[in-house]
């Protein structure tokens, strides 16, 4: 059953003083070259070269005036202002319940397994003109042939041909159901939640 429009299907709007109104923010799902569930977050992931610290700090600077305990009530929170959605799905709430509530390091440390599962178009603005020089996708060379096992590792899921929002959400237990789930990821589906582009990576919300 293809899921139906609501009235409350929208992302939390953006504080009038926010900096980088306008852009997507590290909630932003996007389409990867891959076929199955993907969360590359394990201890393969793990062995990744770190991201230098001058790129956070330039993200951040471009995210939110370089503030790592941002909290302007709009939805989004921290230096890397994380989707509320993304900072659980990958692992934040070990750290803090909020981005803007755990450490400097803390908020790099969960940005570092977002960037490996979803690559740096989770920032696509603020990311430009200082990515690392080994290439775009910081997953590695193996990460397509790890992403083809299928197996939900992580709170990440890639889009399959015949997907619904509602049969997502309800084989992960997505609290809130499928509007839940489009919330967290209306940049990545767009304005129409019955049409998922396959291949695009969703966020996986928390279960009930």
């Amino acid at each position: 059953m293809h899921p139906l429009r609501t009235t409350n299907t929208q992302e939390p709007a953006r504080a009038q003083d926010d900096p980088s109104a306008g852009r997507a923010r590290a909630a932003c799902a996007v389409a990867l070259p891959v076929t199955a569930l993907v969360a590359v977050l394990g201890s393969a992931g793990e062995s990744q070269a770190a991201v230098p610290s001058e790129v956070w700090e330039t993200i951040a600077q471009c995210e939110s005036g370089g503030n790592w305990h941002v909290n302007n009530g709009n939805g989004y929170y921290g230096g890397l202002q994380f989707y509320q959605g993304t900072w659980e799905a990958a692992g934040g709430l070990a750290y803090a319940p909020r981005a803007d509530l755990a450490t400097r390091e803390q908020q790099i440390a969960v940005a570092e397994r977002v960037v490996r599962a979803q690559g740096w178009q989770a920032w696509p603005q603020c990311a430009k003109g200082v990515r690392p020089p080994d290439g775009d996708d910081p997953r590695g060379p193996e990460a397509a042939d790890r992403s083809s096992h299928r197996g939900p590792v992580g709170r990440f899921y890639v889009v399959q041909s015949g997907d619904t929002l509602s049969g997502i959400a309800a084989r992960f237990g997505v609290k809130g159901g499928w509007p839940a789930l489009y919330r967290a990821n209306h940049q990545a589906v767009g304005s129409s939640p019955d049409r998922l582009a396959p291949g695009a990576t969703l966020v996986i919300p928390s279960g009930r």
